[in-house]
C-alpha cells in the first residue's frame, strides 16, 4: 500500500469538500502529519506551525500535495 498516493488522494478530496481555507488547512494538516508520523515516528511539525495563518499553512500543504513529497 502506497501511503503517499493515499494521502494525495485524500488531500484532493478535501479540496472538493471543504468550504473555507481553514477547513482545507485543518484536513490537509491531519493527513500530512499522520503520513509523516507513519514514515518517521518521531516526526514533529514545525515549531511555528500554530502561529502561521490558515492561508500560509494551506499554501505550504498544497505545495506538499503538488510535489507529492510528504
Amino acid at each position: 500500500m502506497d501511503t503517499l498516493k493515499f494521502a494525495k488522494a485524500f488531500m484532493m478530496l478535501s479540496d472538493m469538500t471543504a468550504d473555507t481555507e481553514e477547513q482545507k488547512a485543518k484536513t490537509k494538516e491531519r493527513i500530512v502529519f499522520a503520513t509523516m508520523r507513519h514514515h518517521i515516528p518521531d516526526w514533529q511539525p514545525p515549531n511555528n506551525w500554530n502561529s502561521l495563518t490558515a492561508a500560509e499553512r494551506l499554501k505550504r500543504l498544497e505545495h506538499i500535495q503538488k510535489d507529492n513529497t510528504i
